[in-house]
């Protein structure tokens, strides 16, 4: 289940000012996910509002876009979906515009096409309970691909790709193994599911278990367990200043080849993955560039000036830390970006970017010499341009 579900209307990829929460709503991109507000979509743009971004808006192409769901659990799939007819007009403004949740139960897509419906009374790393009269069924995590919960938010288990095609095929004629409504659960007697599910020697004692309530995301000392907000923004703006140390050493033309290379591998450390993603921009195109940190930073050596500056200002921390929708929590860093480069002693171009970090708080376990402790650590994931200007 995604760690930061109620985090991100008041957070959000990058952003230099706290701003109004809006619906929250889930993009899925091939780079990755984003939340905000669709305004539009149509056969070739997708336009939406950022949910701690500026208040202007983004326009990306349609078919960059691999599956969407409004702030009820509804949910389109533009690659599937033929523009020119009546009834998908109809289904893009009931998204863009959607009335009341009346949803009763949470659905539970599973690897196999099948959908369950019914009531979530509990979760932990390999099964999702639901309540059935005085028991509850039991469902194996690694036969279930999505859950949709009742209160509108997704949560994703596999590729979107995958997830999306067996949405949308299945929307209509999807079949419900289970059908059940909520139950006092006080004393539930549990049974399995004709499901497969995991074996004995998969569900021993050391198995951690957290209860969820399915209409209420897990708080953040729920599972940060010891870790105070205040030590998580702490390390997120040390690892943000850590970055800006790093990309200072890549921008000094004086630096050996070893030197760089060694920085880079210093700097990608502090991302979740290689996988993070970093936007560029410039006064002088309107397209906003975006890279694997690794590549961008390999990029940065390559920049076509004699000279480069890199300054990152204003770095502030500026959201509350929630649950994502891939079970970690997050906050985000906004802080604003110089760049200079000179030619021949001279200053021939320079801008400011206002750009927003987004940071993870990764939980885990670590066994030493048989002692098994809980261990953290802050990481930074995906950097957005907010809006570039000349200075």
């Amino acid at each position: 289940m995604s760690i930061l579900r109620a985090f991100f209307c008041s957070m959000a990829f990058w952003l230099a000012v706290s701003t109004p929460a809006l619906c929250q709503q889930y993009i899925y991109l091939p780079t990755g996910s984003k939340q905000g507000k669709v305004l539009d979509i149509t056969a070739k743009t997708l336009t939406y509002k950022n949910a701690y971004a500026d208040p202007s808006s983004i326009t990306i192409p349609t078919h960059d876009v691999l599956l969407l769901f409004n702030e009820n659990g509804d949910f389109l799939v533009p690659s599937k979906m033929d523009f020119s007819q009546p009834q998908i007009q109809q289904e893009i403004k009931q998204f863009l515009n959607p009335g009341a949740n009346n949803r009763v139960s949470d659905h539970i897509y599973l690897n196999s096409k099948n959908r369950i419906e019914g009531n979530i009374v509990k979760e932990n790393d390999q099964f999702v309970y639901l309540a059935a009269d005085k028991t509850t069924n039991k469902i194996d995590r690694k036969s279930i691909l999505a859950i949709l919960y009742k209160d509108g938010h997704p949560a994703l288990f596999g590729p979107v790709e995958k997830i999306a095609s067996h949405l949308w095929a299945g929307r209509d004629s999807t079949a419900t193994l289970l059908s059940v409504g909520a139950q006092d659960t006080s004393s539930v007697k549990e049974v399995t599911m004709d499901i497969p599910t995991a074996s004995p020697s998969q569900t021993g004692n050391n198995v951690k278990t957290i209860s969820v309530d399915s209409i209420r995301p897990l708080t953040f000392e729920e599972v940060a367990g010891k870790v105070s907000k205040e030590e998580f923004e702490k390390k997120a703006l040390q690892k943000t200043n850590q970055l800006n140390v790093y990309l200072k050493i890549l921008c000094d033309k004086t630096a050996t080849y070893e030197e760089i290379n060694k920085t880079i591998d210093q700097a990608v450390t502090l991302f979740v993955d290689e996988n993070a993603m970093i936007e560029t921009s410039s006064i002088s195109r309107n397209d906003v560039r975006r890279y694997k940190i690794r590549t961008y930073l390999s990029r940065l050596k390559l920049v076509q000036y004699d000279k480069i500056e890199i300054e990152w200002t204003n770095v502030q921390y500026v959201s509350d830390v929630k649950r994502g929708v891939d079970g970690n929590f997050y906050g985000v860093v906004s802080f604003e970006q110089v760049f200079r480069g000179y030619r021949d002693g001279k200053l021939v171009y320079q801008d400011i970017t206002r750009k927003n970090a987004t940071i993870v708080l990764k939980t885990y376990e670590k066994n030493y010499e048989g002692n098994v402790t809980n261990v953290w650590d802050v990481l930074l994931s995906d950097i957005g341009v907010i809006t570039t200007k000349s200075i």
